[in-house]
């Protein structure tokens, strides 16, 4: 009896310690993946090899589409580049793309922009508006540092 209760012991005790070593070694290749030695220095090389560029648009008053008594929108964007010498040619072109999205703002409802799904959208539109009048791929990113309505 004696026998088998310290079999049983030392079963149990050799499950715990390959159980304890499994999750340990589990953890350890999860922390690992996830702290990748390296794994900063390649996204810094990453957004260095990109030199992402970033301009500020002067702030849009427009008046919106189809609300009476007239809502108007003032907002103001940054645009990330996929370079940075693009930043010239946004600066060259400027006129042209402030007339693209001052009629694209314009043409929309207050209704439709008070909703994130409309800010989305617009984000969207308003990349494919300057890489269209751009003729090229200029703009990355678009971001609101000002989105009012009033």
């Amino acid at each position: 009896m004696i026998k088998t209760e310290f079999r049983k012991k030392t079963l149990l005790s050799a499950l715990v310690v390959t159980l304890t070593l499994g999750l340990l070694g589990g953890v350890w290749l999860l922390a690992y993946e996830f702290f990748k030695p390296g794994a900063a220095a390649e996204q810094t090389e990453k957004h260095v090899a990109k030199k992402e560029a970033t301009v500020e648009m002067e702030p849009f008053v427009v008046n919106l589409a189809g609300a009476q008594p007239a809502r108007y929108l003032r907002a103001s964007l940054s645009l990330v580049l996929n370079n940075g010498h693009d930043k010239q040619i946004v600066k060259q072109s400027s006129s042209r793309l402030r007339h693209e999205l001052i009629m694209l703002l314009s043409s929309k409802t207050a209704e439709g922009l008070l909703a994130a799904e409309g800010k989305s959208e617009l984000r969207e539109e308003i990349i494919e508006r300057i890489n269209t009048a751009a003729g090229e791929e200029l703009v990355a990113e678009v971001y609101f540092r000002e989105f009012l309505i009033q």
